[in-house]
């Protein structure tokens, strides 16, 4: 079995979360509302990212914060299965 890439979601990551290309599994980490994740958590994550989120809101409950970031990291592959055929990610030239 292939390990998984561990993905840190914070709102001070450089980068959003975005679909994946490929069959690694990813698994989505998610810190305490308001404090969020711990630095030596976040050391152990692959990578830092954040949700893509118009507004000011800049913390959300963790129920919500994770039904965004499992959206974000699927809705590729839901696309591929229901036209039958691979796309690219959202801003991907």
């Amino acid at each position: 079995a292939k390990r998984p890439s561990n993905a840190a979601a914070t709102g001070e990551a450089p980068q959003f979360l975005r679909p994946r290309e490929g069959t690694t599994p990813l698994a989505i980490v998610l810190g305490a509302e308001g404090k969020g994740l711990r630095q030596k958590t976040r050391g152990l994550c692959d990578e830092m990212v954040r949700l893509d989120m118009p507004g000011p809101i800049k913390s959300l409950n963790v129920s919500n914060a994770a039904a965004i970031a499992l959206f974000a990291a699927t809705a590729l592959r839901s696309r591929e299965q229901l036209e039958g055929q691979p796309q690219q990610p959202a801003g991907s030239p």
